[in-house]
């Protein structure tokens, strides 16, 4: 689906807010920024139901992320993604 987005100034774009899975859903698009405390379980709480990524400018947090370690001890290891 795309929509009209009206900014402050009143200028349209269009953005797509949502993306179809396998099964022909749709999901909305969901984008995180900052993988802390607050934004590492929100975004693992998001992806149950839609499609989510996540940002953080910390590359050692991402790289730790993307080998199951949470330096933070917010989340367990079973928790987080395989991908």
């Amino acid at each position: 689906m795309i929509s009209d987005v009206t900014t402050e100034k009143g200028l349209m774009t269009k953005a797509r807010k949502f993306v179809t899975d396998d099964a022909g859903n749709l999901r909305y698009r969901v984008g995180v920024i900052g993988l802390g405390y607050v934004g590492l379980p929100l975004v693992l709480a998001c992806a149950d139901k839609h499609y989510c990524v996540g940002y953080d400018s910390n590359t050692q947090r991402v790289t730790d992320l993307c080998n199951n370690y949470d330096a933070n001890h917010e989340i367990l290891e079973e928790e987080l993604p395989s991908e």
